[in-house]
């Protein structure tokens, strides 16, 4: 594994699902057939997961498994520009952050999992991917998210923290 994310030019399509016991989770419109899941954990307490095609590492499933440093912004978030991509992940199983900032916005939530800075943004779906110079992730937006979905995940969030 290099620890990288791959980018390829295209489009595939994405929803959210709002289960019980997950803040948020992205599924792509794509079957899943063999999946392995690739996890970005900041200490014991958070824990951002992908489920990726075995094979290619094509994402296929992005989910807030734990969240305990989140936060609440009363604003909506104004996306920027981001060309539009296929995310492969090349990462092992397990990759400790070394951090962890979930915001949630009227429209949006950022998960930042690292200190370095995004140089560049890929969108698949509803999910923007911040990619540092030398290709490890940084960071993802969902945007476009609905008030259910918001209130979905900020009620999970709370749950999951025992408030």
């Amino acid at each position: 594994m290099n620890n990288t994310v791959i980018i390829e030019p295209g489009t595939i399509l994405s929803h959210i699902e709002n289960e019980e016991y997950f803040p948020l989770r992205v599924v792509y419109n794509s079957s899943i057939d063999s999946i392995r899941y690739v996890g970005f954990y900041y200490k014991d307490t958070d824990l951002l997961e992908f489920a990726v095609d075995r094979e290619t590492g094509l994402v296929r499933i992005m989910q807030i498994v734990v969240c305990s440093h989140f936060q609440y912004m009363d604003d909506e978030y104004m996306t920027g520009d981001a060309d539009n991509a296929k995310v492969y992940l090349d990462y092992a199983q397990h990759n400790d952050c070394s951090n962890f900032k979930l915001t949630v916005f009227k429209n949006a939530v950022q998960i930042i999992i690292s200190d370095k800075t995004a140089s560049e943004f890929f969108i698949c779906g509803q999910i923007t991917y911040g990619v540092s110079s030398s290709g490890e992730l940084i960071s993802v937006l969902i945007s476009n998210m609905s008030a259910e979905e918001i209130t979905h995940t900020k009620t999970e969030l709370l749950i999951g923290i025992g408030r």
